[in-house]
């Protein structure tokens, strides 16, 4: 997922970030640069997420029809043959959240990878 995106992100940009710390960038700002990039693609993935799930269960608002499977449905319990998707606010807000503490969190090895390069190695690659 994102961590390997921002991982990728980072091998391609070696020479990039070799050069800007060797102009001088510190190692903080480098590393807030790459949690900042990996936070926006992570709200970026948390809205269209957000809103694809949204429209599913708007379009899927009727129900979903299961009576060609209400033997084995009857079997675990069901005792309706229609599902009906709902969206609980508390269920949504904890995943947005926890999601982006993911992927903030997530974003750290990459960042501290890309802090840790010797500028001019990496310029050479």
């Amino acid at each position: 997922g994102l961590v390997n995106t921002v991982v990728t992100a980072v091998m391609e940009r070696y020479r990039e970030i070799g050069m800007l710390r060797a102009l001088g960038m510190r190692a903080g700002a480098v590393l807030l640069q790459i949690v900042t990039e990996s936070t926006l693609i992570m709200i970026m993935g948390v809205v269209i997420g957000t809103a694809a799930g949204g429209g599913l269960c708007l379009w899927l608002s009727d129900g979903v029809d299961l009576s060609a499977f209400s033997e084995g449905l009857e079997a675990f319990g069901f005792s309706s043959n229609t599902l009906v998707p709902t969206i609980m606010p508390a269920d949504l807000a904890f995943v947005v959240v926890a999601s982006l503490v993911m992927g903030v969190v997530a974003s750290f090895f990459p960042a501290l990878r890309a802090v840790r390069l010797n500028p001019l190695e990496a310029m050479r690659r």
